[in-house]
């Protein structure tokens, strides 16, 4: 039985590979072949031992300009988190991750209590802050 023609009332559907729910856009297609060359190359590479894998975590702080000395200095730390800040849109998000990331780092108080060595504050409750020691400079007339 053939299909019924396309009247006024019953509009064409597209069909093929440009319909909405068969186009990918090109950086799509491209993620999704950069992927299964990804996990080609990953499928094919030995695992490896743990100390390899913290070599390779190490190495990753020492950047284009480390010794790889197998020790992170400060300096080498907040150069790798800049560049990795930098691909991240939102400032909380990065926070957010960082804190994930590090909380099991701990530093010791002078009580002995561990805490977080890594905290991180949302910008709202900044802004919150800031808004409240305005208005505290602006009721106690004071300038800075």
């Amino acid at each position: 039985m053939a299909p019924k023609p396309a009247t006024s009332k019953t509009p064409k559907k597209p069909t093929g590979a440009n319909t909405p729910k068969n186009k990918k856009d090109a950086g799509k297609v491209s993620g999704d072949a950069a992927a299964a060359q990804d996990s080609d190359r990953i499928a094919l590479e030995p695992p490896k031992t743990k100390e390899e894998a913290l070599q390779e975590f190490l190495n990753s702080f020492e950047g284009t300009e480390g010794n790889r000395d197998s020790k992170v200095t400060l300096d080498e730390w907040v150069r790798h988190y800049e560049e990795v800040s930098s691909s991240i849109d939102s400032d909380d998000y990065f926070g957010t991750m960082m804190s994930a990331s590090w909380s099991r780092l701990k530093q010791k108080m002078p009580n002995g209590a561990e805490v977080p060595a890594v905290k991180f504050t949302p910008r709202a409750d900044v802004d919150l802050l800031e808004k409240q020691l305005r208005r505290w400079r602006e009721e106690h007339h004071l300038t800075w």
